[in-house]
């Protein structure tokens, strides 16, 4: 009986606790069991599970819906078409780094997470975005950030002729909502794994991106993974 209390305990503490999966929610840790294993109780022993994690208690983000009233920008039609920046500042530094620019595709809510010093030019931005692969033209744009990167480097909206901005104000869910929710769900994986360490947040970064992209999204009901490539996301390691 021992060993197999401690086999379950096992079993949950890894599609839960550990850098892969990343200290998530009820939902998508279940569903993280579920393409796997199955057995009567599974859904209350998850949630007793995560009720009793003293990490998800220190790091729990809120999770009640905005005050105001939403409107919401257009639908997208294709992956990576339609896209939204915005940046996570004043990290403590990691060989030099001390910013992340987090991009969401509003289509498949895939998320690329780059590094980078405090952007003070236009090019140290451009440069990021070729690392993330974003390779597609974007007709549009959703950020508040960005407007400061871009307009107070005199590098005006003639420079993006092929794209759209729609700028938004900081932490207004009416049109940057994509963006500001992977905001808050990269800031809480990373105070999970390194809020004892808080300068060694780049290490996690890539497991962070595993993370989000292999998650359930309660919009779309799929993975980014599986709406990008087609097919479901490996599980296991």
């Amino acid at each position: 009986m021992a060993s197999f209390i401690q086999y379950f305990y096992s079993l949950l503490h890894e599609f839960h606790s550990t850098p892969m999966v990343g200290h998530t929610g009820v939902a998508r840790t279940l569903s993280r069991l579920l393409a796997h294993f199955y057995w009567k109780t599974i859904r209350k022993d998850v949630q007793d599970f995560i009720a009793k994690c003293s990490v998800c208690q220190q790091t729990m983000i809120p999770t009640q819906w905005p005050p105001e009233l939403l409107q919401p920008i257009p639908l997208p039609f294709r992956c990576w078409e339609d896209l939204s920046l915005d940046f996570i500042v004043g990290l403590p530094s990691y060989k030099g780094f001390t910013t992340i620019l987090v991009v969401v595709d509003l289509f498949s809510k895939e998320a690329h997470f780059g590094i980078l010093p405090q952007p003070s030019q236009p090019w140290q931005l451009l440069s990021c975005s070729l690392i993330l692969s974003v390779n597609i033209m974007a007709s549009l744009i959703a950020s508040f950030q960005i407007a400061i990167r871009f307009f107070s480097a005199n590098f005006g909206e003639n420079s993006f002729v092929w794209v759209a901005l729609s700028l938004s104000t900081a932490y207004h869910h009416q049109t940057d909502g994509q963006t500001e929710e992977a905001n808050k769900v990269l800031q809480q994986y990373l105070r999970c794994f390194v809020h004892h360490k808080p300068s060694q947040w780049g290490k996690f970064l890539s497991w962070a991106k595993w993370n989000f992209n292999t998650s359930v999204n309660s919009y779309t009901g799929f993975t980014p993974f599986e709406i990008m490539f087609g097919f479901p996301p490996p599980t296991m390691p």
